[in-house]
């Protein structure tokens, strides 16, 4: 039985330019990538927070009507003529009812804003999610500005 020689294999310049043309590729594609989504990223922040500050404005809105609303109720207490067929027995247990309806009222307002507050909170980012917020660094690949001639050594070896 005839046994053939071993085959031995020759990695060309042009074998490397390719490889590192590949490598340079996917770098880039990678780069481009990161860079895609940190602006996806800061996108969505500046979404939610125009959401948040739409969720504050009809929040103040919210109050200043309620706080119109309460002083135009006080004033028709104090406008009440006084009746002397009233006790001031009386006139405490009204006051008492009143103030006990305030102090309800504020209540409901703090739940309201409890109850609101955390929805706001779950996609607001963390102090680390500046660090996400990277841009890559432009060049050409970390290749030192060769080119693939360069690399190759076409027309430098006498071929």
């Amino acid at each position: 039985m005839l046994r053939r020689p071993a085959t031995t294999l020759s990695i060309t310049a042009e074998d490397i330019a390719a490889y590192e043309d590949r490598r340079a590729r996917e770098a880039m594609l990678r780069e481009r990538q990161a860079l895609i989504q940190a602006q996806q990223q800061q996108q969505q922040q500046r979404i939610l927070q125009q959401q948040q500050q739409q969720q504050q404005q009809q929040q103040q809105q919210q109050q200043q009507q309620q706080q119109q609303q309460l002083p135009s109720s006080s004033p028709q207490r104090q406008q009440q003529p006084y009746d002397p067929d009233i006790s001031a027995e009386e006139y405490a247990e009204y006051e008492a009812h009143q103030a006990e309806l305030l102090r309800r009222q504020g209540e409901m307002m703090r739940a309201q804003q409890q109850q609101q507050a955390p929805g706001q909170r779950l996609g607001q980012p963390g102090r680390g999610a500046a660090v996400m917020q990277t841009t890559p660094t432009p060049g050409d690949g970390g290749r030192g500005g060769r080119t693939r001639e360069d690399r190759i050594g076409v027309g430098r070896r006498g071929r």
